[in-house]
């Protein structure tokens, strides 16, 4: 994620931002050839490159931070980046930054399981006072994949926010996302019934497994494990409840 700033001296900065779940994927000379990338394409920016590890767990080994290459005391090339591991910080140390990125962030830093709850609620809470409603609907759903909020943490979450008047909005908010949720889940579950039950009586008027897998819009292996009593992901564009 390159960010370009312009100040009125007229000096620019890129900012080059990788977020890394999986530390294992991160590769510094990818990182380099980017950065040098951008700095062929912005001479006249200074490039900073930046990695946040957004991965929530300890770390038995880091990553590679610089590199570089020389020849007795002829340095060749030196390259190195701004490491930032969102779990070396605590959450509760963040909670009165006014700034709806570190909101959105709140669940991948370091907290003590019991606190869980709470970081939850602040980021909500936190991103609903700095982002006007139209952001906090389109960025609230990375706190929830963020921190892997399940349907009961969301309801309990908006009973003890509605009790206050200046939360009672995000309460009803919260209320509707979960029932939208609910509906999508139910949605999907009844359209995978549906979908199987086609695939079975199918089998049973005896058409080739080839022919029900066009029909269906899945594979054959698909088809397979489903007439073995299997559970297999489906697309959510086909799981209709209304498929024949």
């Amino acid at each position: 994620m390159p960010i370009l700033f312009q100040f009125r001296e007229k000096s620019l900065l890129l900012w080059l931002v990788e977020f890394q779940e999986d530390k294992s994927r991160f590769s510094i000379h990818k990182l380099m050839r980017y950065t040098v990338d951008l700095m062929e394409e912005h001479p006249d920016a200074t490039v900073v490159p930046t990695v946040l590890f957004t991965d929530r767990i300890q770390w038995k080994t880091s990553v590679k931070r610089r590199l570089e290459s020389r020849v007795a005391d002829q340095l060749f090339v030196y390259f190195e980046y701004i490491h930032c591991k969102l779990f070396d910080f605590n959450a509760r140390g963040f909670y009165t930054v006014n700034n709806p990125v570190v909101k959105i962030l709140l669940p991948k830093m370091n907290y003590d399981p019991s606190e869980r709850n709470k970081v939850i609620r602040q980021a909500y809470t936190g991103l609903f006072q700095v982002a006007a409603l139209p952001l906090f609907e389109k960025y609230a759903v990375f706190i929830d994949v963020y921190a892997e909020v399940r349907p009961e943490e969301q309801r309990r979450l908006s009973q003890e926010l509605i009790q206050h008047e200046d939360t009672a909005m995000l309460a009803e908010y919260l209320q509707d996302m979960g029932r939208k949720q609910g509906r999508k889940e139910g949605h999907k579950e009844g359209g995978y019934k549906t979908m199987v039950a086609m695939i079975r009586n199918a089998k049973k008027q005896g058409i080739p497994v080839e022919v029900i897998a066009q029909i269906a819009q899945v594979n054959v292996d698909s088809v397979e494990k489903i007439l073995n009593n299997e559970q297999i992901d489906i697309p959510l564009f086909l799981l209709d409840e209304n498929t024949k």
